[in-house]
């Protein structure tokens, strides 16, 4: 069966910073087994510490998947990662290889689900 869509879980702050186009792209430690492009749905993450509370807890936005890249930590990549080095490392904890997941044609919607992912599902 041809997987359809993605749902990402993504921390609030990271949200605000791909739906203000400031992020470009998400760094994962999996890549989902699928063809490209697929559709990804942006899930807000519940936090009490999210200073916008009515994207918390539903689907934000969404994207295209058209690539992803496997990487070794570099300086660039962080950077647009808005990631700190110590945010990634700490993230990474000792796996050195990641996934870049690119995010394209960026669009807005705010849809409430029920069951989010921890990372990110097939949907």
């Amino acid at each position: 069966m041809k997987k359809q869509a993605i749902l990402i879980s993504v921390r609030p702050k990271w949200v605000h910073l791909i739906l203000a186009g400031t992020k470009t792209l998400e760094v994962r430690k999996t890549k989902p087994r699928c063809d490209l492009p697929i559709k990804c749905f942006i899930y807000c993450s519940k936090s009490k510490l999210a200073k916008d509370s009515s994207i918390s807890g539903k689907v934000v936005g969404s994207f295209i998947l058209k690539r992803i890249d496997k990487h070794n930590v570099e300086e660039k990549i962080i950077e647009k990662s808005c990631l700190t080095r110590e945010e990634l490392d700490k993230y990474m904890g000792e796996t050195k290889i990641y996934y870049i997941w690119w995010i394209n044609n960026l669009k807005t919607t705010k849809i409430k689900i029920y069951k989010a992912p921890q990372s990110w599902c097939y949907i």
